[in-house]
């Protein structure tokens, strides 16, 4: 048997070193699924996806091309500040996921 002979200052900073890497990996373990898209809906990761808010599902899948993505940059370069009555979450209309 052997004994070693730690400090319990020493002793507790180890703990929590230990407490807190192993709370660090059950999180990481816990949070990567959702890290990916793993949507049944998706087949394409890379895809432009158009979601109906009223349906409840994505009514449309485009290929992005070099047209699309010229168009995508004219809005955003086009917006100038943010819309304070803006709902993040409308109760109507579309919603572009754009990757």
């Amino acid at each position: 048997m052997v004994l070693i002979k730690v400090k319990k200052r020493l002793f507790f900073i180890l703990m929590a070193v230990v407490l807190f890497c192993s709370l660090g990996l059950h999180v990481y373990h816990y949070m990567k699924p959702y890290a990916t898209e793993t949507s049944a809906d998706s087949d394409g990761k890379g895809e432009i996806e158009i979601f109906d808010v009223e349906k409840g599902q994505v009514i449309m899948r485009i290929e992005p091309s070099s047209k699309v993505q010229k168009q995508a940059e004219s809005y955003l370069n086009g917006i100038t500040g943010m819309y304070v009555k803006a709902k993040p979450f409308p109760d109507k209309g579309h919603i572009i996921k754009y990757p």
